[in-house]
C-alpha cells in the first residue's frame, strides 16, 4: 500500500545510479498515482548541497527536507549515522545502546597503551608477511549474515590499493560447512580466518529423539539446538586450527545492540590503522572512479 510506505532514499553523494533510478521511478509513481499525497512518504539522504547532486534537487523538486549526510563520513563508515540510525529505528533496535557500545570499545582503545585493535593490526601485518591474502570472516551467528557484506566492502575499498590488499571472503556456519570447508582444510593454504561466536549452550529448542532413531541418534540425546551449532562451531575451529591456518576468535556472550556497536567500531578502527601501516588512504576508492564513468558513457551511447 503505496499510501502507508515510506522510502527513504540515500546516496552521500546523491549521483549513486542506482539508488537515483529507484528514486525516479517511485517520485514518478507519487506524481502519478498519488497526487493527493504530496509526497509525504517519501525521505532523502544526501550531502547538503545542490551542485552536481540530483538527489538533492529531486528532494527540492518535492519540496521535502533533506537528512543530511556528512561530507566527511564516507559510506562504508556510516555505520554511526543517519544512514544507519534511521533504519535500525524501525526495527525497534535500541540506537542508544548501540552507539554507547561503540563509544565504550573508542574510549577504552584511546586510553589504552596496547589494546586489542592494535592486536589485531599486527594480526593482519603477520599473516600478510607470510603471504596469506585471502581473509575467511565466518560468523557463527545468523544475525551477522549481512555483516559480512558491509565488513567485505569495508576491507577491500579500504585497503585494495596500490598493490595492497586482504581479499575478503564471506562464509557463515554452519551453512559453509557443507559448500567449502573442503576447500578451506585441503586447498591452498593462502588464507586466514576470522571467526564470530557465541556461547550457544543450552540455548534454542529442546531435541526429542524418538526410540525407534536411538542406535542413530543417541549422541543428540539432551541437547537443544543451540548445543548443535556450538558442537559444529568448535569443531571446526579446531580442525582449521589443527591443519596450521591462523585464526583469532571474537565470542560473545550475548550479541546484543552494545556489542554490535562494539564490533562495527572495532573493525573500522583495525582497518583504519592497518592502512596507515601501509601508507595509504583507507577513505577513498579511486579505481572504481572509472568504472561509474564508463557506466554513464554506455548509457549515453
Amino acid at each position: 500500500d503505496f499510501d502507508k510506505t515510506a522510502f527513504l532514499f540515500i546516496s552521500k553523494s546523491g549521483r549513486t545510479i542506482e539508488t537515483i533510478c529507484q528514486t525516479l521511478f517511485i517520485t514518478n509513481y507519487y506524481q502519478n498515482k498519488l497526487k493527493h499525497n504530496e509526497s509525504e512518504n517519501l525521505y532523502f539522504l544526501t550531502e547538503n548541497r545542490e551542485e552536481n547532486n540530483p538527489l538533492y534537487k529531486i528532494a527540492k523538486k518535492h519540496k521535502r527536507k533533506i537528512i543530511e549526510h556528512d561530507q566527511d563520513i564516507g559510506g562504508r563508515y556510516s555505520c554511526f549515522t543517519p544512514v544507519t540510525l534511521i533504519p535500525a529505528a524501525f526495527y525497534d533496535i535500541d540506537i542508544k545502546k548501540y552507539l554507547l557500545g561503540a563509544v565504550k570499545l573508542l574510549e577504552s582503545f584511546l586510553q589504552k597503551k596496547t589494546h586489542l585493535v592494535a592486536k589485531g593490526v599486527y594480526f593482519l601485518q603477520k599473516c600478510q608477511k607470510d603471504a596469506l591474502n585471502i581473509q575467511v570472516s565466518m560468523p557463527y551467528l545468523s544475525r551477522l549474515y549481512h555483516f559480512n557484506y558491509w565488513y567485505n566492502q569495508l576491507l577491500a575499498e579500504s585497503i585494495g590499493k596500490n598493490g595492497n590488499g586482504i581479499t575478503p571472503l564471506k562464509a557463515i556456519g554452519s551453512v559453509d560447512q557443507h559448500s567449502v570447508l573442503q576447500l578451506f582444510l585441503d586447498g591452498p593454504k593462502d588464507k586466514f580466518f576470522t571467526f564470530l561466536t557465541s556461547n550457544h549452550q543450552k540455548k534454542g529448542n529442546e531435541i526429542i529423539v524418538p526410540d525407534y532413531l536411538q542406535s542413530d541418534l543417541k549422541y543428540l540425546d539432551n541437547n537443544r539446538l543451540g548445543d548443535v551449532i556450538y558442537a559444529n562451531q568448535e569443531a571446526t575451529i579446531k580442525t582449521i586450527k589443527n591443519k596450521n591456518h591462523p585464526i583469532r576468535k571474537f565470542n560473545f556472550d550475548n550479541l546484543d545492540e552494545s556489542g554490535f556497536g562494539e564490533i562495527m567500531m572495532y573493525f573500522m578502527l583495525e582497518t583504519i590503522f592497518y592502512a596507515k601501516i601501509l601508507d595509504i588512504n583507507p577513505f577513498d576508492q579511486p579505481a572504481v572512479e572509472e568504472g561509474k564513468i564508463l557506466a554513464k558513457k554506455t548509457l549515453i551511447n
